[in-house]
């Protein structure tokens, strides 16, 4: 430890350098042995020595998870990368398709903006160890190099496994992506027309623990067999802080020419001026295959609908608020058009989170009942 720092670490690396030298349980153990039979050792010594090379080996990773926890671990890894990043969360193989197509129109003419990064969730219900073998021999895992490879995309896959304390993949999540810089979360909400009708909560568990203490924009992702290659996209913006952030994924998208994209603008009914807001103005002065509708309507969510059924889009980009399932500030419904709906729809919440430090984070996740066996 002090040699670690007299040449230059700082004290948490020089004591988990002091703790790491302990872990020659096998070595001393055999030097002991040899030192027995050649009767240099008395059996008291021995034993005395076997005690002590076993109990400082079974102290070192719990003291090395306690000076080096997972937070700093990936800030460390993080650590000279000013990019910010797109973080995919993957819970298993079949939500890696419709995410990667969502990330590969956000990338493909802005390769070089961000850092992309697939964080693996992994359920451990058995020994720790177990989580190495998952670790080297995941089939997610490959998939997801698979499909970028094919995409020629470049991404970092981060395996991160959780026991049955669901609060510590929340964590480990929000870690990530804070860390990282991450401007999106994206995560995929598998849930079938039918459970749909009955939720008024905006997504499962995880989503909503993240919309509560998470520290990075939700894009959250209803795959109903989205294509290959998006071609066409349906915004709908109402000028909520949501759509705000709503938009940062879709200028990117735009670059693409071959892309069609309607950008329904959504008005108070009473609001008598024909003008676009002042993004949506700008985007169509500068995206001359984007075109655009001024929506002044008594229920604009049944003639979004309506609009929705005369043309074939393949994906609808709308921002939500909590309270999704009611009506906004110029009555459109979310949660009433995402039902209705046959597309696959992305659903942007801009960070939430509450104010103060990780401890006060962490208690909030742990003052909510979060279960495992439900779907992200």
């Amino acid at each position: 430890t002090l040699a670690s720092k007299v040449t230059g670490s700082g004290w948490r690396e020089s004591l988990t350098l002091g703790v790491l030298m302990n872990t020659k349980g096998l070595v001393e153990l055999i030097v002991l042995n040899i030192g027995l039979d050649h009767k240099l050792l008395s059996p008291k010594i021995f034993t005395m020595m076997v005690v002590m090379a076993l109990v400082t080996t079974f102290l070192t990773s719990p003291i090395v998870h306690y000076l080096y926890p997972l937070k700093r671990v990936l800030e460390f890894e993080a650590k000279g990368s000013h990019k910010q990043s797109l973080l995919l969360a993957i819970k298993d193989k079949e939500t890696v398709p419709g995410l990667i197509k969502i990330i590969e129109a956000v990338s493909r003419h802005t390769k070089n903006r961000w850092r992309i990064l697939a964080v693996r969730i992994i359920g451990l219900q058995e020994k720790p160890s177990a989580y190495m073998k998952k670790l080297h021999d995941d089939d997610v895992l490959t998939y997801v190099a698979d499909c970028c490879k094919l995409l020629s995309l470049k991404i970092k896959s981060i395996p991160l496994a959780y026991d049955d304390n669901s609060s510590t993949k929340i964590m480990q999540i929000d870690h990530v992506a804070h860390s990282n810089s991450a401007l999106f979360i994206f995560l995929d909400w598998d849930i079938s027309s039918e459970e749909l009708a009955n939720t008024y909560e905006l997504g499962g568990t995880t989503i909503q623990a993240l919309r509560r203490i998470g520290r990075s924009n939700l894009a959250i992702l209803m795959n109903r067999n989205l294509s290959i290659s998006l071609t066409k996209i349906y915004f709908i913006y109402c000028g909520t802080a949501h759509d705000q952030e709503a938009i940062k994924l879709l200028r990117p998208i735009l670059k693409s020419k071959s892309l069609e994209v309607k950008i329904a603008c959504v008005l108070h009914r009473n609001d008598d001026e024909d003008k676009l807001p002042d993004p949506i103005q700008k985007i169509k002065t500068k995206y001359e295959h984007v075109t655009t509708e001024i929506v002044r309507q008594k229920n604009p969510t049944r003639y979004l609908l309506k609009d929705l059924k005369h043309e074939e889009y393949e994906l609808i980009l709308l921002g939500a608020t909590d309270d999704w399932d009611q009506p906004n500030a110029v009555n459109f419904c979310p949660r009433s058009l995402v039902v209705g709906a046959t597309q696959s729809v992305l659903i942007v919440q801009a960070r939430g989170g509450i104010d103060g430090d990780d401890d006060s984070r962490e208690i909030e996740l742990k003052s909510n009942t979060l279960l495992l066996n439900e779907k992200v």
